[in-house]
């Protein structure tokens, strides 16, 4: 009987300092919220319009400017620039807030570049963007297949 009870005791005693080992540690969650009170800054990350089309189309793109709280704005009339960066495409106007970005003859990309007069005053505010045009060659729809005259053998 008194083995037994030791025994016991001595059980009791490992399994208590060895408890903590033998329990896999408790996984703490943590829960990160970060506010900021004040003027709405733009995000620091800038992501163009990318658009794509094939060498033979062109695409319509109308510009609606925003505050930095969302808001619509408005920019000055006939402010409204668009050139293209590198690449082939070209650019036709289509009034002062839409214009087309027109493919070139060969495939790859071309950026152009959104500028316009941010300040309705009589002062200059300039607020630029940029499209990405990716073209692909445009792909053949038949053969075409013609004859001639006929030949003797």
């Amino acid at each position: 009987m008194i083995i037994t009870v030791i025994i016991f005791v001595v059980v009791a005693v490992v399994m208590w300092f060895l408890w903590p080992v033998t329990q896999p540690p408790a996984r703490r969650k943590y829960h990160h919220y970060s506010y900021r009170v004040g003027r709405p800054r733009r995000k620091a990350r800038f992501i163009m319009l990318e658009l794509s089309c094939t060498n033979e189309e062109k695409v319509p793109v109308k510009i609606t400017p925003i505050t930095t709280t969302g808001r619509p704005s408005k920019i000055q009339s006939a402010s409204l620039v668009v050139t293209a960066q590198n690449g082939y495409g070209t650019v036709e106007l289509i009034d002062d807030s839409s214009f087309y970005v027109v493919s070139g003859d060969d495939p790859g990309d071309t950026e152009y570049l959104v500028c316009g007069d941010a300040d309705l005053g009589e002062g200059v505010t300039t607020i630029s963007d940029i499209v990405l045009l990716r073209v692909a060659g445009a792909s053949a729809a038949n053969l075409g297949l013609s004859a001639g005259a006929a030949v003797p053998k």
